[in-house]
């Protein structure tokens, strides 16, 4: 019986093991966790959006695929798999789509701490440069 659903087991576990990374990153209790959003003027925006959209949203489609093949009724597993694609769709394809800025509410308190800092600083390089720019 448990053979069975072996294949079913294994992605599940993965989409938790993606979940829970997820979830210890936003919460950045340690520095380790804050990885994702390094202090400097760029960041990675890249690996931001992999927090952010990326990983929750594919965790979650593991776990539901890992939920649709437990089933054994096909009726249950079409309407289950419908709505999961509704509900994913649409955080899966703007994790996709990298020229669609992230929503800045997407980000835990700590992070738009960074990005506020960032922004700030940001500023005052373009005010530097613009004073330097003008003294030639």
């Amino acid at each position: 019986m448990l053979s069975g659903h072996l294949p079913s087991l294994l992605v599940a576990a993965v989409g938790l093991a993606l979940l829970g990374g997820t979830i210890w990153a936003r919460r950045g209790r340690s520095k380790a966790a804050r990885f994702w959003m390094p202090l400097n003027l760029r960041g990675d925006w890249m690996l931001e959006r992999c927090v952010l959209l990326g990983a929750p949203t594919f965790g979650l489609i593991m776990l539901s695929i890992a939920l649709m093949a437990a089933l054994d009724s096909p009726t249950a597993t079409a309407i289950g798999g419908f709505l999961i694609i509704i509900l994913l769709a649409l955080p899966g394809v703007y994790f996709i789509l990298a020229f669609l800025p992230v929503p800045r509410w997407l980000y835990p308190r700590w992070a738009r701490e960074v990005l506020t800092w960032r922004t700030e600083a940001n500023a005052g390089l373009d005010v530097w440069l613009a004073e330097r720019r003008s003294h030639r």
